[in-house]
């Protein structure tokens, strides 16, 4: 496991997770139901768990964007997913909302924020000469990853969600780290801070590990999936 930028390309044919703990340092997150307790911790915590779990594949490789309480801005996170190209990245939030309000949510990257990543690649790929080609290039591109990502997102939902009975359908939104172009990515909201009953899960050993299990595995099972066969 390292942190941060990849200082060199990755020797392939290892698959390659950037795990992302959001929020650090000045920026805590969301305010949880325990009393001095705040969304920047869980998020470490069920981060590191996901890099060893992980990590115990030794084809794996694996980067995070930070392992210590430091802040990191977007960009930077951003940057650091660009430097190790990377098979898969998984974001790792907590929630907040009304007490009531409680599980987890899987989310991939909807169809505006699919547009976006769409010119972004074309203007990696433009051809002056033929610019219906570079969007159908750059379109066929990001939606392969898309389409990579949705049965490892849906059974990591149906896992994690299982407790409090959500089903195993990821949902979609336009955020910024799921927006890199061209690399499959997940964001994962592990549940709400500011609810009794996840609050229990998100800052206990024992319910992060229960959370950091749900995440791996489907993970883990996809990366065995795309090794080589010996």
């Amino acid at each position: 496991m390292s942190i941060g930028d990849c200082a060199e390309p990755l020797t392939r044919p290892a698959f390659t997770v950037v795990v992302d703990a959001g929020h650090g340092g000045r920026d805590g997150g969301a305010y949880s139901f325990v009393v001095g307790r705040v969304e920047k911790e869980a998020t470490l915590a069920i981060a590191k768990r996901v890099a060893r779990k992980l990590g115990s594949n030794k084809q794996i490789v694996v980067i995070m964007t930070r392992d210590d309480d430091r802040y990191l801005s977007l960009i930077a996170r951003q940057r650091i997913i660009k430097s190790c190209e990377p098979n898969l990245v998984v974001s790792i939030h907590a929630d907040s909302g009304p007490p009531a309000a409680r599980g987890a949510a899987v989310f991939l990257l909807n169809e505006q924020g699919q547009a976006i990543v769409v010119d972004r690649l074309m203007s990696r790929t433009q051809d002056s000469t033929d610019d219906e080609l570079s969007f159908i290039l750059a379109d066929i591109q990001q939606r392969q990853s898309i389409n990579y990502v949705v049965p490892i997102a849906s059974r990591i939902q149906l896992a994690i969600g299982s407790r409090v009975g959500r089903g195993g359908v990821p949902r979609s939104a336009n955020l910024a780290l799921l927006k890199v172009p061209g690399t499959p990515s997940l964001l994962i909201e592990c549940g709400f801070v500011s609810n009794e009953f996840d609050a229990i899960d998100l800052f206990t050993p024992e319910g992060q590990d229960r959370i950091a299990g749900a995440i791996s595995a489907p993970i883990l099972d996809a990366a065995r999936r795309s090794m080589p066969k010996s």
